[in-house]
């Protein structure tokens, strides 16, 4: 059985980009010495109080050299505003120390006038209408067609495209044929990133890769940068987009039974996506209270395993079984509604969960060949 990769034509495309423009994040570089950090939320910049996220909070910390883990040990042993004089008093020392005048960019939330991310230097993100021309041209060069176009609350969007015209299948599976592309993406966090994306033919499932040999990161548009990620696209294209160490992949997530920890995962990952989603709809694309009860029916609570125990218990599902799961429920219609970056976040955690970046809980797992064999326990009957 094939399905058909739905792609997106012209016209939406083009509603897709204006959306994306519009959302662009604010840009403004700022004397570091001039920012108060009021708390965990917000900042004071002359004189005006502005909100700041949770991963904006974690970026300052970075840029002052602090860890979250001390910062919150810090809030324990003391309090917030005890913790508030302790950091401003850093980040003044860090500016007064400084040969050059320290300078960071915010990045600002067109709606929200919330402040996403900071940044040390002003060229770390790519504005969307660079990186806009920039994937349009590689598609344009490469003959791709675009799956799927998202553009989150922050303003960070996302392009997965595909080669339609170029299939490629794993040796001795016969069921099993790709069609390969390109996820491109450009955020706050992580700026201009260039994945490998492939559709499973047999249910037209798509995923992000997260393998980091086929990692491609943009850092200026223009130079030597553009034309050493430029080359890494052609290299992808010359292979019909079949990622690097793709095909063992693929063998290895077959051959691995997913924990219940990794099923648990998969599980939340499908939940967090929509809170229409509950756990029983959710169980058609991860069995997860199936688990629960064989496991039960042998007197084995599982509210009561550890997390050690869980990444230790085998289930009746492969990792690319669960992986599956999630690309399916990420890129059919269901009886749910998801948004499309919503859609596009479910095929990045499934590729971060396939790229196996942690490892897989029972890879390295040893067959036990005395399951069920009823041999005698010799020093038990020793009388």
């Amino acid at each position: 059985m094939s399905n058909t990769i739905t792609t997106l034509g012209s016209e939406i495309i083009k509603q897709k980009q204006t959306e994306a423009l519009e959302l662009q994040p604010i840009r403004k570089t700022v004397q570091l010495r001039e920012i108060e950090i009021l708390d965990n939320d917000s900042i004071s910049y002359q004189g005006h109080v502005i909100k700041i996220t949770n991963k904006a909070f974690r970026n300052l910390l970075s840029i002052l050299k602090v860890s979250q883990a001390f910062a919150s040990r810090f809030e324990e042993l003391f309090n917030e505003g005890a913790k508030k004089d302790f950091l401003n008093r850093l980040k003044q020392a860090t500016t007064v120390t400084a040969k050059t005048e320290r300078t960071v960019t915010m990045i600002i939330n067109p709606q929200s006038r919330e402040v996403v991310a900071f940044h040390k230097k002003n060229n770390q993100l790519i504005s969307t209408e660079g990186f806009l021309t920039t994937v349009n041209n590689i598609i344009d060069n490469n003959n791709l067609d675009v799956t799927n176009f998202s553009t989150d609350s922050d303003g960070g969007v996302r392009v997965n495209t595909i080669n339609t015209k170029g299939n490629f299948g794993i040796k001795d599976m016969s069921n099993e044929v790709f069609t390969g592309g390109v996820s491109f993406s450009n955020n706050a966090k992580h700026g201009f990133t260039v994945v490998p994306y492939v559709n499973r033919m047999w249910c037209a499932n798509g995923m992000s890769l997260n393998m980091a040999e086929e990692q491609f990161h943009l850092k200026e548009l223009g130079g030597i940068y553009l034309d050493n990620f430029l080359n890494q696209i052609n290299d992808l294209s010359k292979r019909n987009f079949n990622p690097k160490g793709f095909d063992e992949q693929v063998r290895k997530t077959m051959n691995t039974p997913a924990s219940l920890s990794e099923m648990e995962t998969a599980m939340h990952t499908i939940l967090n996506s929509s809170k229409e989603v509950d756990r029983k709809y959710a169980e058609q694309w991860i069995p997860l209270q199936e688990n629960y009860n064989a496991y039960n029916d042998k007197g084995i609570d599982t509210m009561m395993m550890q997390g050690s125990q869980k990444k230790n218990a085998h289930t009746n599902q492969s990792m690319w079984s669960i992986i599956n799961g999630i690309t399916h429920f990420a890129t059919h219609d269901n009886a749910v509604k998801l948004e499309d970056d919503t859609r596009t976040k479910l095929m990045v955690d499934a590729g971060d969960l396939f790229g196996g970046k942690r490892g897989f809980d029972l890879a390295d797992g040893v067959i036990n060949p005395f399951v069920n064999s009823g041999i005698q326990q010799r020093g038990a009957n020793l009388n």
